[in-house]
């Protein structure tokens, strides 16, 4: 990541683009982000328990791949997302617009969800 005086950090949030700058709290983590600058507020704090869970995407140009890995968002900073695509549950779809397969398969499981 670079760190010169003036950097704007890029990264979008289930397609949305945000950015942040110097004058942003360097020590704010995703999950603090999410819940005060963005509509996204799924993941919720829960120490431990798997609520604050994402998925962090990275592409790498050279290989032309994208990698994806869960990341906890209240152990995340913010400032170090520069480049990479950040997806909630919110991205993942809803009973309004279709469920995704992940939401679909825990409405099963724990028939919560409705269609």
């Amino acid at each position: 990541m670079d760190s010169a005086p003036g950097t704007v950090r890029v990264f979008a949030v289930n397609g949305e683009r945000f950015e942040l700058s110097d004058g942003d709290d360097p020590g704010a983590t995703l999950l603090d982000f999410l819940r005060s600058r963005t509509r996204f507020t799924g993941p919720k704090l829960g120490c431990g328990c798997g609520a604050c869970v994402v998925l962090l995407s990275t592409y790498d140009a050279a290989a032309d791949e994208v990698s994806h890995a869960a990341a906890a968002s209240c152990l995340t900073l913010a400032h170090g997302l520069h480049h990479r695509a950040v997806t909630t549950t919110e991205g993942l779809g809803s009973s309004r617009d279709g469920l995704h397969a992940v939401h679909a398969r825990l409405g099963i499981r724990s028939n919560t969800l409705r269609a």
